[in-house]
């Protein structure tokens, strides 16, 4: 069987109890998460699913688990790559781990005004540019590897830099320019235009979370799913 990989941040990876706002919401629904969008759509392509999406990540950190990941892509597998706010980095913690990180970020060995700095950086028309050339080599490699790869972004600013007629990008006939700080409007749009709520208005403001509820990550399965459904016939 074929496998769903997906690569992204918390609008990709699955829910978890570790948040106090997600456990609220898991609360709320009596004992359990509903279904995210990986899951919805893994099902009705009827493909495996590795979600390999993490909470707070940047971009940096989804390439590298899409680079370690490689080694096991199949023919006909499906990859959906999402980049995260540009913004967002992470930098090696006492612990020698990797520590999710942003201009919000501050800590002993991260004080903020550090963080705001590489934040800044990272925004950075020559970053963005890096990103793109990334996505170039994966867009490369995938093709070489005989694999599908979709790629969507949680910031608006990214599109300002690629080729919305270019299939690869998820839902592209919907992103629309804007007056925005963004440039452009994002797949977020396409989904709460279709009906769907996020955490905030599926719990009637109690739960004050802006991720996806119930009927998001359904729409977005079903756009998604449509997407890669009229890019294979």
């Amino acid at each position: 069987m074929s496998t769903l990989w997906t690569y992204g941040c918390s609008y990709t990876a699955p829910y978890s109890k570790i948040p106090s706002f997600y456990n609220e919401y898991y609360e709320f629904r009596g004992g359990n998460f509903p279904p995210t969008w990986p899951e919805l759509l893994s099902k009705k392509l009827n493909f495996d699913l590795i979600n390999m999406g993490e909470m707070g990540s940047g971009f940096d950190t989804s390439f590298e688990r899409f680079c370690i990941s490689a080694p096991r892509f199949k023919p006909d597998d499906i990859i959906i790559f999402q980049i995260p706010t540009i913004e967002r980095f992470r930098v090696t913690a006492p612990n020698g781990r990797w520590f999710n990180s942003s201009s919000e970020t501050d800590t002993d060995f991260l004080p903020k005004i550090i963080a705001e700095y590489i934040a800044v950086d990272r925004s950075s028309y020559v970053k963005k540019k890096e990103v793109i050339h990334y996505l170039n080599f994966m867009e490369n490699f995938s093709i070489l590897a005989k694999v599908k790869l979709f790629i969507w972004s949680t910031a608006g600013e990214i599109y300002e830099f690629i080729d919305l007629n270019n299939r690869k990008y998820l839902l592209n006939s919907y992103i629309q320019p804007t007056k925005g700080l963004d440039k452009y409007t994002t797949v977020f749009h396409a989904v709460f235009n279709k009906g769907g709520r996020r955490i905030l208005e599926e719990t009637d403001g109690l739960i004050k979370d802006l991720h996806y509820g119930e009927s998001a990550h359904r729409i977005m399965a079903d756009l998604f799913y449509e997407h890669i459904l009229d890019c294979s016939i």
